[in-house]
């Protein structure tokens, strides 16, 4: 993090009273309990120390730049993925911060050792991050992290995200033209982080964006250079403009899944049909859409769907030969109940693809959904008869 302009910063004593603190571990007054290890960062602001009698682990840290808001809420909200501040207390130095120490590896080392996640993995992550953002956004007013990016992203062994350094996060007022400390990573820090207008949840979007990027193709480009996969998604984050981006983290993580659950669709009817344009015989192009499903894969279907209808259609002239035209329309219904129901059982015309709970990936919910519309058939046709009876 680098403040982007000036040198004021947000700490002032004399602007706060000292005795604000919240000490949810008693650990502020047994400080001597606990030994310093060694610095975590290169000024010597945070350090990891152990306590003397448990050997557990935290960080401290003395801060000249926060927002006392923040960490009044994540003191008391502990939300998920973000490690827990057990202690803080202003002091001249700063605010003086005792947080969790979470053992694990920055999103930054894990790409110079390994390069760009495969796209499922690189999904997984960055809407995770999203997930842990989108309360934040959400609340009132909104809380802005400001300074997203690859080294403040943590992975456990286990692959569970957190997201760090909340010094630079701010909450967001409608009140404000600008932000009051600029301030944020040069890359990833939006245009409004540069004095323009305050920062809102838009901006952390903005940086979420440049985050995908060296997760799905391991480098920041700008979009219009942009090839990697979900290129309207990377593009609708980066406007320069924060009216045309998402407007919180949580919207950002649905667009994601609604482009991640589409692509899955098409690939998984693409797959079902076993036809596509090119290799299709001019019988196929001229056939109904969704009423053929290629040469070999589809052709036992009709075998089924042909002999069936002509039962049903001789039924149907049977009984009007025998009990004349009053018995029509029970007839038609009952065609229609068995050519559905047929249709439903061995995915006649792609039927499957056309309907919620079926189109799913998962044979069990597509078992799960042939039986409860095949249930729902019945007894819909089952009321039908009792009408026409009438």
């Amino acid at each position: 993090m680098t403040v982007i302009q000036g040198s004021n910063f947000t700490h002032d004593p004399q602007n706060y009273n000292l005795s604000t603190t919240y000490n949810n571990r008693n650990i502020m007054n047994h400080l001597q309990d606990y030994t310093e290890l060694y610095p975590l960062n290169k000024s010597g602001t945070v350090t990891l120390i152990k306590n003397d009698d448990t050997g557990q682990l935290f960080v401290k840290k003395i801060l000249e730049i926060y927002d006392l808001y923040v960490y009044e809420y994540l003191a008391s909200k502990r939300p998920k993925g973000i490690p827990i501040i057990h202690s803080f207390e202003l002091t001249q130095e700063g605010l003086l911060v005792i947080e969790e120490y979470i053992n694990g590896q920055t999103l930054k080392t894990a790409l110079a050792e390994r390069g760009p996640a495969d796209p499922n993995r690189a999904i997984r992550l960055i809407t995770r991050i999203c997930e842990i953002l989108a309360p934040l956004h959400r609340n009132n007013p909104p809380i802005v992290h400001r300074d997203i990016k690859p080294s403040n992203i943590l992975i456990t062994d286990t692959e569970e995200i957190y997201l760090l350094d909340f010094n630079a996060a701010t909450k967001y007022s409608k009140d404000k033209d600008q932000d009051t400390v600029l301030i944020g990573t040069t890359g990833y820090a939006a245009p409004e982080q540069y004095g323009f207008k305050a920062s809102d949840p838009r901006a952390d979007v903005f940086a979420l964006g440049r985050v995908s990027q060296e997760l799905l193709i391991g480098e920041k480009v700008s979009p219009e250079n942009y090839k990697g996969p979900f290129p309207d998604i990377i593009k609708k984050c980066l406007e320069l403009d924060p009216d045309k981006r998402y407007r919180d983290a949580g919207d950002l993580a649905s667009a994601f899944w609604e482009s991640k659950a589409a692509a899955e669709k098409q690939a998984t009817s693409t797959q079902r049909s076993g036809i596509t344009a090119d290799k299709a015989t001019p019988f196929e192009k001229r056939s109904p859409d969704g009423f053929f499903d290629g040469a070999k894969k589809g052709l036992w279907k009709w075998f089924i769907m042909v002999p069936l209808m002509v039962v049903l259609l001789f039924g149907v002239w049977n009984s009007q030969m025998t009990n004349g035209i009053k018995s029509l329309p029970t007839d038609i219904i009952i065609v229609l109940y068995c050519f559905t129901q047929a249709s439903l059982i061995i995915n006649f015309g792609r039927i499957h693809s056309r309907l919620p709970i079926t189109d799913s990936p998962r044979i069990l919910i597509r078992i799960l959904g042939i039986f409860v519309y095949s249930l729902t058939l019945f007894f819909v046709v089952a009321l039908l008869l009792k009408l026409v009876e009438y």
